[in-house]
């Protein structure tokens, strides 16, 4: 019963990775072709809060350059 279980929770979590203390399911990612290439570009915030509580917050965005 309980390698049923375990089997159950192995392929439920399959496509699964955590991140963080959190459950991320990966989704595909779709490849762009650009004939005059990719500009990738990635920001990063930190905010501090009273209290102590910090947020780091990731912006990444990309374009094609024609």
């Amino acid at each position: 019963m309980r390698a049923i279980a375990l089997i159950a929770i192995l392929l439920l979590t399959a496509g699964c990775r955590v991140t963080g203390g959190r459950w991320v399911v990966e989704e595909p990612v779709p490849v762009r072709h650009c004939p005059g290439g990719v500009i990738n570009q990635e920001r990063r915030f930190v905010d501090t809060f009273v209290g102590g509580r910090v947020r780091n917050t990731v912006v990444r965005t990309d374009a094609c350059l024609n």
